[in-house]
């Protein structure tokens, strides 16, 4: 059993027998080697009654490994170091620790081979191979350097995984703090490991301890980057924290780094999303950004308990200056200031939805989609069409209300109309989906929010029509509740109807 990494703090950091490294790879030049002279009893493959015996002849020989065989795969491993593949070399290496002839690889070949695994797709296989590669550099006193550093903390900070948690975080501080004891030679962090450390904990919500990075940062000396800034920026707007983005953003002018930061689709639709979602919250409390922003800044106090209505309207200018950006010819646009506003996507357009719905202006937010849309050639995406079905759906609590509305004889015919509106823009919203699809297609959600939304409004007729074309063109699964409910509304159809 090989000493575990003495660095690591969870799993998977841990080190690997010969047993566990041998399971990394089926290459048969394990198997080649292993029928060597003095190489018996080290492969883990069953062996059938021949197998076995030819190793028992092999053992009758001597027990040296043959200069030529050593040689020969050195070779191998030195010409697969070329092909920057590590699933090829990965069987080579292996093979080569098995007989103790990694201890042979010079400091250049180790740093070609954590360069070539780095390079590797973000897999729990390649990072275990990573740090077993670590741990070997380690044993044979090869000094890691800060790249090195900086690479397995990427890894370990959650790279292999889709969503980054709180154990990630800590592996990284882990590797950090290794780092900064190691003595021969000493190894300072750089704007590099900042950032890396930032960004991971930004991934996993983790603010504080971003803010606490960022500070030590700047405490050793080392200058904030335009990626240390908006990854600071994309957390803050991320935990709703406005205030903080508005100091980071005054920061950014400050420093003159808003001409290629701030001037891209993707800052403009987080800052977009962030002040839209500020519309709804209430000042009370400082903002976390107070223990962050070491200037001196004042900033605007509007009162507690007060709905901050100013974010709204800046939202606002910003989403229609991102729309008038679509009338402009895009090299054009390159040519103009950096005041100009970006072009809007999709994104955009679905981030201003969201805002009108919340606002209660659905009628405002189908224009958007049937007409302000297709007028400047972008396409929506389904989310946008889900969201839509959904603002449609009765609640359960509301459904009681709707129904005395409609059988009171003094609102009756109000009732009537907008019954025959709301079906009239569920008709013109399901024709959009199918004549004018999106980039991705319908989703469940899409099926359960269309359907529920066309029976709320007794428009049963296109409700079995649609489930039919979804489930059948699309193939789509229906959840139990939805054919539940299609059960007990076919039993009450007529069967001329249905027909």
């Amino acid at each position: 059993m090989r000493r575990c990494l003495r660095y690591a703090a969870t799993p998977p950091c841990r080190a690997y027998t010969k047993q566990q490294r041998r399971s990394l790879t089926t290459s048969p030049m394990v198997r080649w080697m292993d029928t060597l002279p003095g190489n018996q009893g080290t492969s883990t493959t069953p062996s059938t009654l021949q197998q076995q015996q030819q190793q028992q002849q092999h053992h009758d020989r001597p027990s040296s490994t043959p200069a030529m065989a050593t040689s020969g795969i050195l070779s191998q491993f030195y010409r697969g170091l070329a092909t920057q593949n590590i699933d090829q070399l990965w069987p080579l290496y292996s093979t080569m620790y098995q007989h103790h002839l990694h201890t042979r690889l010079t400091r250049n070949n180790y740093r070609q081979l954590v360069q070539v695994t780095a390079r590797s797709a973000k897999t729990q296989r390649n990072l275990h191979r990573l740090l077993a590669i670590m741990e070997d550099m380690q044993t044979l006193s090869i000094p890691l350097r800060l790249s090195d550093y900086n690479i397995i903390m990427k890894w370990v900070g959650g790279a292999t995984v889709p969503e980054r948690r709180p154990r990630h975080l800590t592996d990284a501080l882990a590797w950090l703090s290794t780092m900064e004891q190691q003595t021969s030679p000493v190894i300072e962090p750089n704007v590099v490991t900042y950032n890396t450390l930032i960004h991971v904990a930004s991934q996993a919500n983790d603010i504080l301890t971003a803010q606490r990075l960022y500070h030590a940062m700047l405490a050793k000396g080392i200058d904030a980057d335009a990626y240390t800034y908006t990854t600071l920026l994309h957390s803050m707007a991320t935990m709703g924290d406005v205030e903080g983005v508005q100091e980071m953003v005054a920061r950014l002018q400050r420093k003159g780094l808003d001409t290629t930061l701030l001037h891209s689709t993707v800052t403009w639709n987080m800052l977009l999303d962030c002040y839209y979602s500020a519309e709804s919250t209430t000042i009370s409390t400082p903002t976390t950004t107070e223990s962050m922003m070491d200037e001196d800044e004042d900033v605007m106090d509007i009162g507690e308990d007060k709905v901050d209505d100013r974010y709204q309207s800046k939202a606002d200018t910003m989403f229609h200056a991102m729309v008038d950006a679509l009338r402009d010819d895009p090299q054009q646009q390159q040519q103009q200031t950096v005041t100009t506003a970006p072009r809007a996507d999709p994104i955009t357009f679905q981030i201003h939805m969201d805002h009108l719905l919340r606002q209660q202006q659905r009628d405002d937010a189908i224009r958007l989609l049937l007409d302000t849309m297709p007028r400047h050639s972008i396409q929506p995406t389904i989310t946008m069409y889900n969201k839509l079905f959904a603002s449609f759906l009765i609640k359960e609590e509301e459904e009681d209300d709707h129904e005395d509305i409609i059988t009171s004889t003094t609102t009756s015919t109000a009732s009537s109309q907008q019954q025959q509106q709301q079906q009239q823009q569920l008709r013109q919203l399901y024709t959009s989906l199918l004549q004018h699809p999106p980039q991705q297609p319908p989703t469940p959600e899409t099926l359960y929010t269309l359907i529920n939304a066309l029976l709320d409004h007794h428009d049963t007729t296109l409700a079995l029509e649609a489930f039919v074309h979804l489930c059948q063109e699309k193939q789509l699964a229906p959840c139990q509740e939805l054919l539940d409910r299609l059960s007990g509304v076919i039993q009450d159809v007529p069967s001329s109807s249905i027909d």
